[in-house]
């Protein structure tokens, strides 16, 4: 065992939590699914969201206050947010081990996102988010809920950084495609025209880029001699009509790639252009040049330590309004809300775009 931290290192940002109780089952959804009776440890945003959706008097809410000894062995830091969040998170991670030599670092994070820690050494062990309170028998609990969402004007992985007590050198995301990924994701390539993926939407609206003018860039880029791979889940890239169907142009979205399958294309591609969200911020990990489209976010506290990444942001009043989706509402109370699209990022041209991209061809 490695030696362990000094008392002089500064301690992780300690954030309260709430222990959910319910009398009867919860059913949830998504890889949740159904919560049995018992006490479950949960962000508070989370916790009050379950307690409401419960039938009336099933469900009781207690602040739970997690502490922190950094002479224990075992840390579990939490996270229920999505892909892009845990890739920021990955680099602060790294960092904090490399602080505390010797200590089991373990993370709770939602069943569906675990598979992108595969192949790394970052983590000793994973749980599954949320944890039962009597499954848990942890001393460190480091809470990392709405860390991202508070820190306006930081870099995502900065804020994460100092929440752990550190700070980074290294930005780099961890992940890691393997050769065997690698060589099942060139079945997908069918030229030698160079390769650009593109994300076209991410998990809230107010980050999308609207289709029809993704469509011009879309074309824009086959007319330019690039092999173009659409990202996305099923459903979400509408299908071509017969007579706009091009022979360079790949829907992945029927394909029904997972992640680590989406990601090991991505790392044969030669460029990417996406939305702010999950494949974006794996090109840094991947070295993959990209291109970024930003509306509500300030680019700066995404992409700036990404240095194979470009950011194209909109303009508009409401540019970086910092608008995180609640309970449902993908807008702020703007006009957008009732448009349902994101004028800033509309302001963005096609041209624009497709010039950025195509100056990063090899």
């Amino acid at each position: 065992m490695g030696a362990m931290p000094s008392h002089d290192q500064p301690k992780p940002l300690r954030r309260k939590m709430h222990t959910l109780t319910l009398t009867q089952p919860l059913t949830v959804g998504g890889s949740i699914g159904t919560l049995q009776p018992g006490e479950w440890l949960l962000s508070d945003q989370n916790s009050f969201e379950l307690a409401l959706m419960a039938e009336r008097g099933s469900a009781t809410l207690s602040q739970y206050d997690p502490w922190y000894d950094q002479e224990c062995g075992t840390t579990l830091l939490v996270r229920s947010g999505a892909i892009g969040d845990l890739l920021f998170l990955t680099a602060a991670v790294r960092a904090y081990r490399e602080a505390h030599e010797g200590i089991e670092v373990h993370l709770c994070c939602r069943k569906e996102h675990q598979s992108m820690f595969e192949n790394t050494d970052l983590f000793d062990k994973l749980e599954t988010y949320p944890l039962r309170k009597e499954d848990t028998r942890y001393a460190n609990i480091v809470s990392l809920e709405n860390i991202m969402e508070l820190a306006h004007d930081t870099h995502a992985t900065d804020a994460f950084a100092t929440a752990l007590g550190v700070t980074v050198d290294d930005y780099k995301p961890v992940y890691t495609v393997t050769d065997e990924e690698k060589s099942l994701a060139k079945n997908w390539i069918t030229s030698n025209r160079p390769r650009v993926g593109i994300q076209l939407a991410a998990s809230v609206k107010n980050r999308n880029y609207p289709l029809d003018l993704w469509a011009k860039v879309i074309f824009g880029l086959d007319d330019r001699g690039w092999e173009v791979f659409l990202f996305g889940h099923p459903g979400q890239i509408p299908e071509f009509a017969p007579n706009m169907k091009r022979t360079y142009i790949h829907n992945m979205s029927t394909e029904k790639l997972t992640f680590r399958e989406s990601a090991a294309l991505l790392s044969q591609c030669n460029a990417f252009v996406g939305v702010d969200s999950s494949l974006l911020h794996l090109c840094h990990a991947l070295d993959v040049p990209a291109v970024g489209l930003f509306g509500a976010f300030s680019w700066q506290t995404r992409t700036a330590k990404a240095p194979l990444t470009h950011a194209i942001t909109g303009d508009g009043e409401c540019k970086n309004c910092r608008w995180h989706a609640k309970n449902g509402l993908h807008f702020p109370p703007m006009p957008c809300r009732q448009t349902q699209f994101c004028s800033v990022l509309a302001s963005i041209t096609p041209d624009r775009i497709v010039s950025k991209v195509d100056a990063l061809k090899p």
